[in-house]
């Protein structure tokens, strides 16, 4: 397939490549993310025709949700050993990546909602987007400018003539969808009691949970009425259940909370201008004992040499 601007969710990137791999150097020190994801940026560059550039999004914090929500993604148990490890091969990726002519966005926000800031710019310019992730919520995302590469789901393209035979939902239902069941990973709970088969059966039969409302924002009776346990309406009758309706759709409509910021994040990507070293490559790929690399460099580095001279032909 062939598009414009290839984004990635590089955190997305760093925990794959740290759960599947393990490499070292002889002297002990860990390159898994290192290796890991500059092979699945290769590959991206060698199964995609990107034509314009690639860029990564790395997480920056989640502010905004923490005083929205501040149980947003409490719970998480990580092995700090392993976190510090993968931090701080990330700021060598930081370093190293842009000498194989590959973008990087970093803001005080997560990666997820500076994608979504430069999908909103880019397809608003005409220009074909391709985003790579694990993340459900980037299904948020796809229009006719942009299609979404799940990986989970043996590198699904989700485009919007399949997108509701993949999510199982119409994607103007999707994020309804979303904020009454909850997102587990980021320990953001849903209405209770209330799992995907009635979520979807209330949003395919009465539309989005703003419309199940009256003006005073009490439930309408048609929807009390519908099929559905004692137990779901009393907790929809309850004022709460709006308030978690709501407070879901801030955390997880993507940009929501920090449209403030999407011009310093748009900015970032249109300043840059990566260059391609084979110099510093070689020099990268010595250091971390990249031999597999080295003895095929001309082969390994093309993709990405092709790219920074397509970028160079083509303007914004």
């Amino acid at each position: 397939m062939r598009f414009d601007v290839a984004i990635l969710d590089g955190n997305h990137f760093a925990w794959r490549a740290a759960y599947v791999l393990d490499l070292r150097t002889k002297g002990g020190k860990n390159t898994s993310i290192l290796f890991g994801v500059l092979n699945m940026v290769r590959s991206i560059l060698e199964n995609d025709a990107i034509d314009e550039s690639i860029c990564i999004c790395w997480d920056g914090g989640h502010k905004k949700k923490d005083e929205a929500y501040p149980d947003y993604k409490k719970g998480r148990v990580r092995n700090e050993a392993a976190y510090s490890e993968m931090i701080q091969q990330i700021r060598e990726l930081n370093k190293a990546l842009p000498f194989f002519g590959v973008k990087q966005v970093q803001g005080s926000i997560e990666a997820d909602d500076a994608i979504y800031f430069l999908c909103e710019d880019l397809s608003s310019k005409g220009k074909k987007v391709l985003v790579i992730s694990g993340d459900r919520d980037m299904f948020q995302l796809v229009n006719q400018n942009v299609t979404v590469l799940y990986t989970p789901n043996k590198d699904k393209y989700i485009t919007p003539e399949n997108f509701e035979e993949v999510a199982e939902i119409p994607s103007n239902l999707f994020l309804f969808y979303r904020t009454i069941i909850g997102d587990t990973s980021d320990n953001i709970t849903g209405l209770p009691g209330f799992g995907p088969v009635t979520a979807k059966r209330l949003l395919t039969n009465f539309g989005p949970w703003p419309d199940w409302f009256e003006d005073n924002w009490r439930i309408n009776e048609k929807i009390l009425s519908s099929k559905m346990s004692n137990a779901q309406r009393k907790v929809l009758s309850d004022s709460s259940s709006l308030e978690i309706l709501v407070r879901n759709y801030s955390l997880m409509k993507m940009g929501f909370l920090d449209i403030g910021v999407k011009e310093e994040i748009v900015n970032s990507f249109y300043s840059q201008d990566p260059e391609f070293n084979e110099e510093v490559i070689k020099e990268y790929f010595l250091e971390n004992q990249f031999n597999n690399f080295l003895n095929r460099f001309h082969w390994f580095t093309r993709p990405f040499h092709k790219l920074f001279l397509n970028s160079h032909n083509r303007s914004f």
